[in-house]
């Protein structure tokens, strides 16, 4: 296993004891602190095809937040990623979460006959770690970079290539979860947007949004 793997292993497990420790009640409080801070950004007023997550465990909770979309602004296109095998994921919509069925690793996701994205504006992306230059830590399988690059051992389909092309990627956690530094391996997807409880921070110029 070469050294980037074995931090990237060692950082993962430090960064999810401490996010797991979260109580519940703070992790809703900052979850809609976040998604205050999603619906007020300029990005999200000029999204009209959104990517999200079905939040599990201890990850920044979405279930609010895809109703909320769902009902405040009929402009606007949701989907979710849904498992196609061999590690890698599509984009499908959904317009009620009562269509979601019980997918890969117990995860709800869109039905197989839900329509495919074929060009995301945004993506709301779950993290275990993320830095602020917009390096993000996820489970270690690869899903999302994958879906935004392709790596060597298992390159996105054109579906996937197609749809993530110009999305703006925003990766959602708690501040507990922000590190200084991430190794970076040449196939790790860089947000654009770090949104926190406590803060917006926009990794391309720098800038540190109190707001």
């Amino acid at each position: 296993m070469s050294d980037y793997r074995t931090e990237k292993n060692q950082l993962r497990r430090l960064i999810l004891e401490r996010r797991d420790g979260t109580s519940a009640d703070y992790l809703m409080l900052a979850a809609d602190a976040i998604a205050e801070r999603v619906y007020r950004s300029d990005e999200f007023a000029g999204a009209t095809d959104v990517g999200l997550y079905w939040s599990v465990g201890s990850e920044i909770p979405t279930h609010d937040m895809i109703t909320c979309i769902l009902e405040r602004d009929k402009r606007k296109r949701l989907f979710l990623p849904r498992v196609t095998g061999g590690l890698t994921m599509e984009f499908r919509r959904i317009r009620s979460s009562d269509e979601l069925i019980r997918g890969a690793y117990n995860i709800m996701e869109p039905p197989v006959d839900s329509a495919v994205c074929e060009s995301l504006d945004m993506v709301l992306v779950p993290s275990v770690a993320v830095s602020l230059d917009g390096i993000r830590l996820g489970y270690g399988l690869g899903y999302y970079d994958r879906f935004f690059e392709g790596c060597d051992d298992g390159p996105a389909g054109p579906a996937a290539q197609t749809a993530s092309t110009g999305a703006v990627r925003v990766a959602l956690a708690l501040e507990k979860q922000l590190v200084r530094r991430i190794p970076a391996e040449q196939h790790d997807a860089r947000m654009d947007i770090v949104i926190t409880e406590d803060r917006v921070v926009r990794t391309a110029v720098g800038s540190d949004l109190a707001a």
